[in-house]
C-alpha cells in the first residue's frame, strides 16, 4: 500500500516493520519506546529513542522495528517532492512572464506614442 503524506504519528507494535521506499530526506523522531532502522545497502544501523531523530540520506528502501514489549511511536515528517516544487517554479515562472508582457506596450501603440 502507498500512502503520501507529510507528517504523521505512527505507533508500531513490538517487532512490527515499518517499510519506508523513496523517502530521501524524511525525517524520523523518536516519541516513546524505541525502534531499529535499518537501510538497504548500508552496513549500520540506528536505535532511534525518545527524542532521537534520523533523516532518511538514501533512496534505498528503509525499515523501521519496534523493539521491546511497549512498541514505539515516532512522529515521520517527509519534505515535498522535488518533482512537485520544479513543476510550482515553472508554472510561477510562466505567470511571470504573462505578467510582464502585459505591462510591455505593443510595438505598434509604442511606435505611435513616440
Amino acid at each position: 500500500m502507498t500512502i503520501q503524506l507529510q507528517r504523521a504519528r505512527l505507533r508500531l507494535a513490538d517487532r512490527q516493520p515499518l517499510e519506508l521506499t523513496d523517502s530521501h530526506g524524511a525525517r524520523l523522531r523518536g516519541v516513546g519506546g524505541a525502534a531499529w532502522i535499518t537501510v538497504d545497502n548500508d552496513s549500520r544501523d540506528w536505535v532511534l529513542e525518545p527524542g532521537d531523530e534520523f533523516v532518511v540520506a538514501s533512496s534505498e528502501r528503509v525499515l523501521v522495528t519496534a523493539l521491546g514489549a511497549g512498541g514505539a511511536t515516532l512522529d515521520l515528517c517527509t519534505r515535498p517532492r522535488r518533482v512537485a516544487r520544479s513543476a510550482l517554479a515553472a508554472i510561477r515562472h510562466a505567470f511571470d512572464r504573462l505578467a510582464s508582457r502585459r505591462q510591455t506596450p505593443p510595438r505598434a501603440a509604442a511606435a505611435a506614442t513616440a
